[in-house]
């Protein structure tokens, strides 16, 4: 065996592993929907709190004196955040629309990525992975704004089982394959 196949074969097990991985925190993540919700709009708030405040402290001492757009930028960026983090719901129904927009996108992006496979290896997964995206983006804006709190925890644990499956079953097609080129190899090459 070469070191390119040894390679390829711990990139595999690399990804089983992740897929392991990711099939437990996808199974957590359906367990407790309003949780993941929840955490997810504290997080996305405290990341707006920590940009509007580094803009301002990156703005230029004039800066502050003029009302000019990057200020107000700051502000509204730090505003933003706080909200978020005083009423989680209001930030919970607007992190919904932006992650359905995410599945919008990233659906496109995988059948597109398995479209454009030369080889056939886990390529149907990776069309079920952008296929299943399709589907929660569509459910995303169907259920929206009643179910917002829980859309997004069950959302993210399916999202997380497909990309679970999807590793698992790459990374087996590709060691297959891997082992397989070995075995021919040595029926040529005894």
């Amino acid at each position: 065996m070469n070191s390119l196949d040894q390679l390829m074969l711990k990139t595999c097990q690399t990804s089983k592993n992740w897929g392991y991985i990711t099939l437990l925190l996808g199974v957590l993540a359906i367990a407790l929907p309003m949780v993941i919700g929840l955490a997810v709009t504290l997080l996305f708030a405290l990341a707006l709190i920590s940009m509007g405040v580094i803009q301002l402290l990156a703005a230029w001492p004039g800066e502050i004196r003029r009302m000019n757009f990057r200020f107000v930028w700051a502000i509204l960026t730090l505003v933003a955040g706080m909200y978020m983090v005083i009423t989680p719901k209001v930030g919970l129904a607007t992190l919904t629309l932006f992650i359905g927009s995410y599945f919008l996108v990233d659906g496109i992006a995988n059948i597109a990525a398995a479209l454009q496979q030369q080889h056939a290896h886990g390529r149907w997964a990776i069309a079920l992975g952008g296929l299943s995206s399709l589907v929660m983006a569509l459910v995303i804006v169907w259920l929206w704004p009643q179910s917002s709190e829980f859309v997004i925890g069950i959302l993210i644990g399916l999202k997380l089982l497909v990309l679970g499956v999807t590793l698992l079953t790459v990374g087996r097609r590709v060691a297959q394959a891997v082992q397989s080129g070995q075995a021919g190899e040595k029926q040529i090459n005894p």
